[in-house]
């Protein structure tokens, strides 16, 4: 679903420098279910408008992903 693809895109433009968690992605596009929401973001990697970055949180052992625009 095109309006979908946008709001997801969206949120990661927005989302600047600091770029967006993938947990608080998610919570923001509750609508869209998973498998769509994995769909668009593997399309937005693919069409390389956006990258993903594994990164450590605080003292955690576990990595969180984060989405970064790029163009």
């Amino acid at each position: 679903n095109e309006r979908m693809y946008k709001m997801i895109e969206n949120m990661i433009k927005e989302s600047g420098k600091k770029g967006i968690v993938k947990k608080d992605l998610t919570n923001k596009t509750r609508q869209v279910q998973t498998y769509m929401r994995k769909q668009i973001i593997a399309e937005l990697i693919d069409d390389d408008a956006i990258f993903e970055e594994k990164k450590k949180i605080g003292d955690s052992p576990r990595t969180s992903s984060f989405y970064y625009w790029k163009k």
